[in-house]
């Protein structure tokens, strides 16, 4: 239960940060300048596959 909840919240994140990119850089073409306002949104990309890669990993056995 925990993995899906994990994966269901990574999808969340990376479906949120491609928004946010797609506004970004629609809005950055009329002035030019997406330099640090697509960092964000990126961010929110990597942390929503991070989650998912973290759910799928098997644990260690020690």
């Amino acid at each position: 239960m925990k993995k899906f909840f994990q994966i269901g919240f990574g999808v969340l994140f990376i479906a949120i940060g491609g928004l946010l990119l797609l506004t970004v850089i629609r809005n950055g073409a009329h002035d030019g300048g997406t330099g640090q306002a697509i960092i964000g949104p990126l961010a929110l990309v990597g942390a929503g596959a991070l989650a998912i890669s973290v759910a799928q990993r098997k644990p260690k056995k020690w």
